[in-house]
């Protein structure tokens, strides 16, 4: 999976605590997945420059970092952020399951009349 490197020395120069720049040089930066598209693409350099992933916030002393499998792949300057990231992507799923139901209700249900 690529990743890119989180630049150490401007954390170094703030109030991260020093486990979150060892979780980071650790895991060697920010995981993506591959074919990323563009938007997220700058979301991710966001954090590739010490900054928060939502609000684009200097990191400090209430980063939060997500680690997986696959490395650390969320950095949000508190959990304010944190949180607000994770309403936002529960409301978008909820949106895409809606656009689903609505689309199988026209095409493919019994009251549609279509078979």
């Amino acid at each position: 999976m690529p990743h890119l490197e989180v630049d150490l020395d401007v954390l170094g120069e703030s109030d991260v605590p020093g486990g979150v720049l060892d979780v980071l040089d650790h895991f060697h930066g920010i995981h993506y997945p591959d074919n990323a598209p563009e938007p997220y693409m700058e979301i991710v350099q966001r954090a590739a420059q010490a900054r928060c992933m939502l609000c684009n916030a200097r990191l400090g002393q209430e980063t939060h970092v997500i680690v997986n499998l696959l490395g650390v792949t969320e950095v949000y300057c508190g959990v304010k952020c944190h949180q607000e990231m994770q309403i936002k992507g529960w409301i978008e799923q909820e949106y895409d399951d809606m656009l689903e139901r609505i689309r199988f209700r026209g095409e493919g249900s019994p009251e549609s009349g279509e078979e």
